[in-house]
Parts: structure tokens; sequence; C-alpha cells
């Protein structure tokens, strides 16, 4: 009998794997279905390399790939501890401080966000040249005036024009004749 490649192998075994992922992902909401099927796919390769597939059953194979992610979970489960914002920091102290108040918050709100991304559409989207725009998409980017010339493949010189034509535009729409 010809011995399989591990490309072969993967083939054979990998929508079964994908299924064994799948319902441990369903199990334990922590870990991901590409993840647990990546550690399997390694598992395989293991046992390629050893020569312990050949001669076994696929049954047999794909029950040591499912005794493997399991195991491999147990040993997560006891990394990670899940939490809860609203739980007490110290249990032992009178005040009742959570994790949230402990934690700073410093994603933007919402509003910011939006109202950020309105001001962005409506200045890319209004009165600028194809050249202002790429200059403008790359700064907002946070690209340096140099990086953005050399992927424009223009002088730092002349994004720095183009940076100014852009302030003069939406200066003369913020203020008028001013």
């Amino acid at each position: 009998m010809k011995k399989m490649t591990f490309g072969e192998v993967i083939n054979r075994y990998d929508l079964k794997i994908k299924g064994i992922a799948r319902k441990f992902s369903y199990i334990r909401e922590y870990s991901d279905e590409d993840d647990l099927a990546q550690e399997m796919r390694l598992y395989l390769w293991e046992q390629y390399q050893s020569g312990r597939i050949e001669g076994n059953t696929d049954s047999y194979i794909l029950q040591g790939c499912w005794f493997h992610v399991r195991n491999y979970l147990r040993v997560a489960d006891n990394k990670v501890r899940v939490t809860s914002l609203d739980e007490p920091v110290n249990e032992t102290e009178s005040e009742d401080m959570t994790l949230k108040d402990v934690i700073e918050d410093t994603a933007r709100p919402l509003y910011d966000v939006l109202n950020w991304r309105m001001i962005y559409e409506s200045i890319n989207n209004n009165g600028l040249t194809i050249r202002e725009k790429d200059v403008f998409r790359l700064r907002m980017q946070g690209y340096t005036m140099r990086e953005a010339g050399g992927i424009l493949h223009i002088s730092g010189k002349r994004v720095f024009k183009l940076q100014d034509n852009i302030r003069r535009k939406w200066e003369n729409k913020i203020f008028p004749g001013g």
C-alpha cells in the first residue's frame, strides 16, 4: 500500500476535523473554531512525522484528534479565568469597588466615532481632486508626509501643498468669506 502524503492526510480528514472543532467551540465560548482545527492539524502533522498514522483506521485517527483537542482545552481551562466587570475587586475591603471602577475605559464614545466618520466622508466626497483624496486618506491613516509621498510617488513637499489645498478648501466651507 502506498504511503499517503501529508496533503492527502489533510484532505482526507479536514472536514471531520472542522466538525469536531465546531462542536468544541460551542461548548467553550472562548475558543475559536479555526484555532481548534489548526491545533488538530498540528497534532496530525506530529503523528504523520512520527509514522503513527499509517496502518490505523480513520476512526482511530479522528479519535486521537478529538482527545488531543479535549486535552488542549482542559489545559487552556486552567489558564483562563472568566470574570465579570461587576465582580468586586477585593472582597475583604468594605468598599464595593468593581473592576469596572478600576479599569479605565479608553474606547471613544460611539457619537464621537460617528461624528468623525461623517466629517471624514464629507471632506473626502466634496470638492477634492483625486490626488487630494489620496493624500487625505493616507494622512488620516497616520502616514507622515514623506511616507504618503513615497506611497503616491510624489515628493513630501507636494504632499504638504496638497494638504494645504485641502485645508484651504475646508476653511472656506466652514468659514465662508473669512
